[in-house]
């Protein structure tokens, strides 16, 4: 049986939500709420009625609400995702019927088209959607009858393997056009259309020069020739037109010094030992990248000591800065001052992360000029630029769960175009390291650090 989880992107929604969860969650379905920065009881009212609540610290946007959703999907297992507004424009009675063709169609997008019978809906939505829509259909080659409708039944398959940048409504657009063009089909199913004089949250001119960005850029993408979607990026072969570097932040792992939150679990000797064993696995995995790949040593007079620790292969630098923000700029500064066109930083909190996950960053750089990697405690585990953006470091609330958000916000209010790949997670507590160990797929297959990682479980009594 096909498990799909409803996500329901919400802003300052506390009147409707409630309800609507209630509702869906009635029919059988997981639901997810993905709270943009209200400021209002929308997250509140969401987990009261049996919701799963993921929060943005600050208001976002539409798309890139729902991307948070679709990686939370994604990393639950479920087989693709309903969406639906949070304002009460869609009747939760028609879930049936989008679900009953998605049973029939599982690799094609499902999407509630009010279009049909728009009743009481607004003339000026009604006529910018029919717009919208028709241009939605010449460029993707499909009869698209409600194009901006949020109501949609999507398929893991689709989630997992279309690039998305967008952070506003043009996501759903965005969305449509990648899948089409990458042979998704897109049906339609009528849907009743609610209006009761709800405020629209999209905005009159902004929202429509979006729309019309995301078309142009996907003719213009089309011109270039067809792409292979994220999923199909499994080799490790450099981009000959551009110069890349990858720069890896490590550590010396001393004790006390790395890995503070595991050592209150296990003890410092041993949240060090793992350290060391998360740092070698990052290394070997990147190993197809030795050559574009410069290591970033704190502190800056361990070089020598870390030498003996990774071996000759690597390059080595040392980090310059007071703060993580400072240290970023300085080695991305290098990087570029050196002849890089596109940089992608990591750490060695993420081992599980392989070479094809950094060749994905520098594909989607190829269209954005910020990518992300973003981490399931609101931070980011990979950051690639595509240009010198000093600026993107400054303000940030290192170290804390803002750091996602942080850094989006940021880029838009800088005017850049900002991709993500896969949501991941850090390593950094007890059952993250027994998720990493218990992660059977080959690209994620531990060697050598297994031994020590098994031992330091024997000897500690954690949690299970």
């Amino acid at each position: 049986m096909t498990h799909y989880c409803a996500l329901i992107p919400a802003y300052q929604a506390e009147a409707t939500i409630g309800m609507l969860v209630r509702a869906v969650r009635s029919l059988g379905l997981a639901v997810a709420v993905i709270d943009d920065g209200s400021c209002d009881r929308t997250a509140a009212q969401a987990a009261s009625h049996g919701a799963v609540v993921l929060r943005h610290a600050r208001n976002t946007g539409k798309g890139c609400a729902l991307r948070t959703g679709f990686a939370h999907a994604v990393r639950e297992g479920f087989d693709g995702v309903l969406t639906m507004d949070a304002d009460g424009q869609h009747d939760p009675r028609d879930v049936p019927a989008l679900l009953e063709t998605a049973a029939k169609r599982p690799d094609a997008i499902i999407i509630g088209d009010r279009m049909h019978a728009p009743g009481r809906m607004p003339v000026d939505r009604w006529w910018a959607n029919l717009m919208a829509s028709a241009v939605v259909s010449a460029v993707s080659g499909q009869r698209i009858r409600d194009s901006q409708s949020g109501f949609r039944v999507i398929p893991r398959d689709v989630l997992e393997h279309t690039p998305l940048q967008a952070c506003r409504y043009d996501l759903e657009t965005e969305l449509l056009l990648a899948a089409a063009a990458g042979g998704t089909r897109i049906l339609s199913v009528p849907v009743r259309s609610i209006y009761a004089g709800q405020a629209s949250q999209m905005r009159r001119w902004r929202d429509p020069m979006w729309f019309c960005r995301v078309v142009g850029r996907h003719l213009m993408n089309r011109s270039k020739g067809p792409r292979p979607p994220f999923g199909q990026l499994n080799g490790v072969q450099a981009d000959a037109s551009s110069k890349r570097r990858v720069l890896v932040f490590l550590k010396e792992p001393v004790p006390g010094r790395v890995k503070t939150r595991l050592a209150a679990t296990i003890g410092h000797q041993d949240a060090a030992a793992l350290y060391r064993a998360c740092a070698e696995e990052t290394l070997r995995r990147l190993e197809p990248l030795v050559p574009e790949t410069t290591v970033y040593v704190d502190p800056p007079d361990a070089i020598g000591r870390i030498r003996e620790w990774v071996g000759p292969a690597w390059t080595l630098r040392s980090q310059h800065g007071a703060t993580l923000g400072r240290r970023l700029s300085s080695a991305f500064s290098e990087a570029f001052s050196a002849g890089a066109t596109h940089v992608v930083v990591i750490g060695t909190d993420s081992p599980w992360l392989s070479a094809a996950d950094i060749e994905r960053a520098f594909a989607a750089m190829k269209d954005v000029d910020v990518v992300i990697g973003p981490s399931e405690d609101g931070g980011y585990y990979l950051l690639g630029l595509a240009k010198p953006l000093p600026e993107v470091f400054d303000g940030i609330p290192w170290s804390t769960p803002d750091v996602y958000a942080s850094t989006l916000a940021r880029a838009q209010t800088l005017g850049l175009r900002v991709g993500a790949i896969r949501m991941g997670y850090d390593v950094d507590q007890w059952n993250d390291v027994e998720r990493w160990m218990a992660d059977r797929r080959p690209e994620a297959s531990i060697s050598s650090p297994r031994q020590p990682l098994i031992t330091t479980q024997r000897r500690s009594i954690c949690p299970s």
